[in-house]
């Protein structure tokens, strides 16, 4: 999975300056639509460098969902109730025009936010072990080792 924006649901980016670009913009604007105004507050939305685009052919090109933790809010289920889903509700409901939410995990939305408001470029190349739609795991390490050659050799092109 190559995210090609991340929506961070950490507040984090609201303590720094920065602008959105119009598709940030208006990813931004459809979640505001679906999210609790809690989670609606606190979410962000940031995009991969332009140059990441290079990569597309190692992967499956979407959206990554950065949440604060790693339990409730990824919609998973211990022996509590979860009083706040909307994230994976609002991934379910929201109008997806061109992109597609491929991913959660808990630093990319991070990473691609500090990174351009300090003149980084970032990109974030995620290999998922577990599917939670389909319940299917990746345990082979073979395919997992294939993945960081394929990248690495990828690099090594463009450089």
């Amino acid at each position: 999975v190559l995210s090609r924006y991340a929506i961070g649901f950490d507040g984090q980016m609201h303590f720094y300056p920065r602008d959105l670009t119009t598709n940030e913009q208006a990813l931004s604007d459809n979640l505001q639509s679906v999210l609790s105004d809690y989670l609606a507050a606190a979410s962000y939305v940031t995009s991969a460098s332009s140059w990441f685009e290079q990569f597309a052919s190692l992967g499956e090109m979407g959206v990554t969902f950065t949440c604060p933790g790693f339990y409730a809010a990824q919609n998973r289920k211990l022996r509590l109730p979860i009083l706040e889903d909307s994230i994976i509700t609002g991934v379910r409901e929201m109008p997806w025009d061109t992109e597609r939410a491929l991913n959660f995990e808990m630093e990319t939305a991070m990473i691609y936010g500090l990174g351009r408001v300090l003149g980084h470029d970032c990109g974030s190349l995620s290999l998922i072990v577990y599917n939670r739609h389909t319940q299917e795991s990746c345990t082979d390490v073979s395919v997992m080792q294939q993945v960081i050659a394929d990248v690495l050799q990828h690099l090594v092109k463009t450089l």
